[in-house]
């Protein structure tokens, strides 16, 4: 089943997604401070196998290139808009994106599809990862 892991702020916008997700057959579960600390394979669901293969362990965070990353979340983090794809293959993240534009509901920055490697990442370092791409690519 195609789920969407988000953080939004804006109620109204938070309202609209989940219309088009109610509409497009598609599951949302929200995030939160909560769990910045945790891994997104704790937070998609631990019994996803397929997904954590090649991970080498649930206490720590790695990259792409299996160097382990410290985890400093800062005390008052300001936690920006995010959106995470599981299941969706490259032509429903493209029929769901195109949806969401229709729609007309404001852009969220930060969006993820799921991958064997993120998954071993904490929410945080993901979405500081995501900060840093969203800077380079402007």
């Amino acid at each position: 089943m195609k789920t969407i892991y988000a953080h939004i702020i804006d109620t109204d916008k938070l309202n609209s997604i989940k219309d088009l997700c109610a509409k497009l057959d598609i599951n949302i579960e929200l995030v939160g401070y909560n769990e910045l600390g945790r891994t997104v394979l704790d937070i998609i669901s631990e019994d996803d196998t397929k997904l954590s293969k090649g991970i080498k362990s649930a206490n720590k965070v790695f990259i792409s290139n299996d160097n382990t990353v410290s985890l400093n979340i800062p005390l008052m983090y300001n936690m920006p808009e995010v959106m995470i794809f599981k299941g969706f293959d490259e032509q429903k993240l493209k029929y769901f994106l195109n949806e969401y534009r229709q729609a007309g509901i404001e852009k969220v920055e930060l969006k993820a599809m799921i991958t064997p490697y993120n998954v071993a990442w904490t929410l945080y370092f993901l979405i500081e990862h995501l900060k840093k791409e969203a800077l380079l690519n402007k």
